[in-house]
């Protein structure tokens, strides 16, 4: 199982856009190096990832 502290669901869309707004998780994330993922719906599958930093 992997750790993780917040989810989004993205509503079975096959493709467009999304806006990932980081005050809709709850407290400031702390500075530092995450990974966003996409993962397929209502499984543990890996669809693509990115790589974001937040800075002080």
């Amino acid at each position: 199982m992997m750790n993780y502290f917040h989810y989004q669901y993205v509503d079975a869309r096959f493709d467009g856009e999304m806006d990932v707004k980081l005050t809709n998780w709850g407290d400031p994330l702390e500075p530092g190096d995450y990974e966003l993922r996409l993962m397929n719906d209502d499984a543990y599958v890996l669809l693509a990832k990115m790589a974001f930093t937040i800075k002080p």
